[in-house]
């Protein structure tokens, strides 16, 4: 079921678990609406974990590089981890137009590709994260993504990511949740964060926050592997379907 709010519906539902309805003082709009923001983002991420990959992102198709890292010396290619965003695959399409996906390899498996160039490629690694730099740190460099084996086909190829839920500062934001168990979560999960803060506030608020969140994530996990598997359909006691007859 889809289910749409506003920031301001979150904010007023977010105070109302937390029990602050008049302590708008010392838990201003701005810093719940940050909450809110790390809240959902976070719902994000546990969703994934579930299994649900429909809110991630195909990002727009580019060119590998045709030689390989380190003036050809090494065994991959190498591309940019953009700034901002978590990777969670990445696409390359053959020179006869068909897309697939290259397996994420990690760091002691970058060796096994050192007598194969020339081939498509068939993984990646994240070699590197995007990071501050300077001193002080004013700049962000990018990250690094290897690509393996080397190739000079210059293939097409596209990365799958998860975007961070968009910074709510106002209250006419609109919130969107397909689920209403997700924005559920994310208001317990917020409050949670603002009963941390708050040492005046009775310890057993934020026992409750903790246990309604664990409760409610429960079965987001039950209704996401629901979804993803798809309908259940009968299936007779000898394990063959049944058959419906048309009329």
């Amino acid at each position: 079921m889809a289910v749409t709010r506003s920031a301001g519906d979150l904010l007023a539902d977010l105070r109302d678990r937390a029990d602050i309805e008049l302590m708008e003082e010392r838990h201003d709009d701005e810093r719940l609406l940050y909450y809110l923001t790390q809240s959902l983002r976070a719902c994000q991420n546990v969703l994934l974990e579930h299994g649900h990959t429909e809110h991630l992102t195909w990002g727009a198709s580019d060119t590998l590089p045709t030689t390989a890292a380190d003036s050809g010396a090494e065994s991959y290619l190498e591309v940019a981890f953009p700034d901002g965003v978590e990777v969670h695959g990445v696409d390359v399409k053959t020179t006869g137009g068909k897309w697939y996906s290259l397996d994420k390899i990690q760091l002691e498996d970058r060796r096994q590709f050192e007598n194969r160039g020339g081939e498509k490629p068939s993984a990646y690694l994240i070699q590197s994260l995007p990071r501050t730099a300077g001193s002080p740190a004013t700049t962000v460099t990018a990250g690094v993504i290897q690509i393996y084996p080397e190739s000079a086909l210059g293939l097409t190829y596209r990365l799958i990511y998860l975007e961070p839920y968009p910074l709510l500062t106002k209250g006419a934001q609109l919130v969107y949740g397909f689920d209403g168990d997700w924005l559920e979560w994310v208001v317990w999960n917020a409050a949670v964060m603002v009963l941390y803060k708050d040492d005046e506030m009775d310890p057993s608020q934020d026992q409750k926050a903790v246990r309604e969140r664990a409760m409610i994530e429960k079965r987001m996990g039950v209704h996401v592997n629901r979804v993803s598997r798809g309908p259940v359909v009968p299936r007779r006691a000898t394990g063959g379907r049944f058959s419906r007859r048309r009329v």
